[in-house]
């Protein structure tokens, strides 16, 4: 049996299981609910080692695509009740001054795309440079009011 590991619409993986008879619609029920739950447990834990990210991938990353990876947002998939949002970059092992980000404040979703020319390392380090004004710009509430600021 194949139970789909996900989060928001974040495709995390999938959880596979062995049977020894056909499941009875509750038991279905209760794989799907583990498998929601560990979700949440590969979320909390990848971001303290590499064996998460290692075992997505299938071909080694440049350095540009290594620093590019690292400032994209860490799920590439949000779904809300108004809208689904999903991105990719590919090919995803030489990325390199291509990216896009996203945040979700409780009425407006903040999204943008940006290209900085190039696929090496200097491009990979504009983007940062770029992608990190764009944060903390919007972090700091430029060019809106900030609603619901603790």
């Amino acid at each position: 049996m194949l139970a789909p590991v996900t989060n928001r619409g974040e495709v995390i993986g999938l959880l596979e299981m062995t049977l020894p008879d056909e499941p009875a619609p509750q038991v279905l029920q209760d794989i799907s609910n583990i498998a929601h739950a560990l979700s949440f447990v590969v979320i909390a834990n990848r971001r303290h080692t590499d064996l998460f990210e290692s075992g997505q991938r299938t071909t080694p990353f440049s350095l540009s695509a290594e620093i590019q990876r690292r400032l994209l947002p860490s799920a590439f998939t949000c779904e809300a009740s108004s809208f689904i949002l999903s991105g990719w970059l590919e090919p995803a092992a030489t990325i390199g001054g291509d990216t896009f980000d996203y945040s979700l404040a409780r009425d407006v979703l903040h999204f943008s795309v940006t290209d900085a020319m190039g696929h090496g390392v200097a491009s990979s380090l504009t983007a940062t440079l770029g992608v990190g004004s764009l944060r903390n710009s919007r972090r700091q509430g430029d060019g809106q009011p900030v609603r619901g600021a603790a």
